[in-house]
C-alpha cells in the first residue's frame, strides 16, 4: 500500500464503537472512566476516529435507547469536532475483504481496522477485536485488560 496524504509519520491511535459507547455509559464506572480517558486523549494526541465508529455509535445508542436521538447526534458532532475523522476508501474495502477471508474477522471490524491502519494508526482500542491481535502495523488492545501504566504508554 502506498503512502497517502492521510498517513502520518507518527503512530496514531483510534478506538472502536464499544469504547465510544462506554465513554457515555455510566453502568460500569470502571470501563466508563477508561473509555472517557481514551476518547479525550485521542483528541489531544492526534488520534483518529473512523466514520464507521461514529455511525455505529449513533445507531447503537438510539436503537438501544441509551440516548435520545438529539443527544446522540450532539455527541457525534462533538466527537468529530475533537478528533480527526477518517472514512473508508476503496482500498480499505479491498483490505477488509482480504482480512475477512484470510483471518476470518468480522467484515465490519476488518473494515474499521483497514481504515484506521491506512490513517497511520498503530493502536486500535477495542474490547472485542482480539486483545494483542496484530495485522500489518496495527495492534488491537483491550484497554480493560491493561494496567494504568500500560494504558498510559499506549496513549503516549
Amino acid at each position: 500500500m502506498g503512502v497517502t496524504s492521510s498517513m502520518t509519520a507518527t503512530s496514531r491511535v483510534s478506538f472502536d464503537t464499544n469504547i465510544l459507547i462506554y465513554s457515555i455509559d455510566l453502568r460500569d464506572m470502571d470501563k466508563h472512566a477508561i473509555a472517557r480517558k481514551i476518547v479525550r486523549r485521542c483528541g489531544e494526541i492526534n488520534g483518529v476516529i473512523s466514520l464507521q465508529c461514529l455511525s455505529e455509535f449513533y445507531r447503537a445508542t438510539t436503537k438501544k435507547q441509551l440516548l435520545p436521538a438529539g443527544l446522540a447526534r450532539d455527541i457525534v458532532e462533538e466527537t468529530r469536532a475533537a478528533i480527526d475523522v477518517v472514512a473508508p476508501i476503496e482500498a480499505d474495502l479491498l483490505r477488509a475483504i482480504e482480512l475477512h477471508q484470510t483471518h476470518k474477522q468480522q467484515f465490519f471490524d476488518a473494515l474499521m481496522r483497514a481504515t484506521v491502519e491506512r490513517a497511520g494508526c498503530a493502536t486500535l482500542f477495542s474490547e472485542d477485536m482480539g486483545h494483542g491481535t496484530k495485522l500489518g502495523r496495527l495492534t488491537v488492545l483491550n484497554p480493560f485488560l491493561l494496567s494504568a501504566e500500560e494504558l498510559e504508554r499506549a496513549l503516549a
